[in-house]
């Protein structure tokens, strides 16, 4: 029901125009709670995945650069 609500509340589509989406639904979570709890979490989930990844990757290159120099 609240999606149905932020979908057609004038407020929130201007508010998405002029904001990234994490921006968004943080100041959506205000008025619709329910489904800006739900978002958020989506949001720091893809969050929190790209930054395991991006660290693995440093590692990755850490790790091959120092196999290349010991080979040397």
């Amino acid at each position: 029901m609240q999606l149905i609500d932020v979908r057609n509340d004038p407020f929130s589509q201007a508010l998405f125009v002029q904001n990234s989406f994490d921006e968004f639904w943080r100041s959506a979570y205000k008025s619709y709670s329910m489904i800006g709890a739900k978002a958020i979490k989506i949001i720091l989930s893809f969050a929190f995945s790209w930054h395991c990844e991006y660290e693995f990757s440093i590692l990755t290159e850490i790790k091959s650069k120092k196999r290349d120099t010991s080979w040397n």
